[in-house]
């Protein structure tokens, strides 16, 4: 189901006020996302992968914090 605006807005305010004081991000991080995508109605899960595996510009091996194909890259 489609969140209208009004929802979002105030879902975002809410997590604004939840995380406001977040400060120990490897810790948090999936509790993070899963927040965030919640403002918007979307499970994480169906949509984006933590941790996922890529190849740098310099051809060494790394990783991004969160990746949905096509979307979203942290």
């Amino acid at each position: 189901m489609r969140l209208s605006w009004n929802e979002i807005r105030y879902q975002a305010s809410q997590f604004v006020k939840a995380w406001r004081e977040g400060s120990y991000e490897s810790g948090e991080t999936r509790t993070f996302y899963r927040d965030f995508f919640a403002v918007f109605g979307v499970a994480r899960h169906s949509v984006a992968r933590y941790e996922e595996h890529v190849w740098k510009l310099d051809s060494r091996a790394g990783s991004v914090k969160l990746f949905w194909p096509g979307v979203l890259l942290v």
